[in-house]
């Protein structure tokens, strides 16, 4: 019964993550932007903010753009930044990556060629060590000390056998 008990009250407390609307970097501009023509407090934009989430990396420049922009009051800004911070392990929308083209043939055998000869040249020479490293710890919290145990006549408090 317990159980049951537990995994609805982490059920419960799990709704307000579904409750999160998944928007990407354009949509949040133009809710902002919808939200800075209905003349919205600073609170309400605010609390509107934190009830999303982003669906890809807000980037500094644009993150710095729309604060400039739609945060007119510091608890905006705020909540901007949270936003930002919660979506910091996501990727960039695809518009904001550099292109990364594949070398080409040439500078390919190039990469090769450097490779090998880091793996010939420069690692023989590398000195050849070996390190040991010992650690010490030391625990001095109170042992609790049963009759009959081991360590029974060290730890005992004075007075007791």
């Amino acid at each position: 019964m317990s159980r049951w008990l537990t995994l609805v009250v982490l059920a419960i407390i799990a709704l307000p993550c579904l409750a999160a609307k998944r928007v990407s970097v354009v949509q949040l501009e133009q809710t902002l932007s919808a939200m800075a023509d209905a003349h919205r407090t600073d609170a309400e934009t605010a609390t509107q903010i934190g009830a999303l989430e982003l669906s890809e990396r807000i980037s500094n420049a644009t993150l710095e753009k729309l604060t400039k922009l739609y945060a007119h009051g510091p608890q905006t800004s705020v909540a901007l930044q949270l936003l930002a911070d919660r979506s910091s392990f996501l990727e960039l929308p695809a518009g904001e990556l550099w292109p990364n083209p594949a070398p080409d043939a040439t500078t390919q055998q190039k990469l090769l060629e450097l490779a090998r000869k880091l793996a010939l040249e420069t690692l023989p020479r590398l000195p050849n060590m070996l390190a040991t490293r010992t650690t010490y710890s030391f625990d001095d919290s109170p042992r609790q000390v049963k009759k009959g145990g081991a360590g029974e006549g060290r730890l005992a408090p004075r007075g007791h056998n």
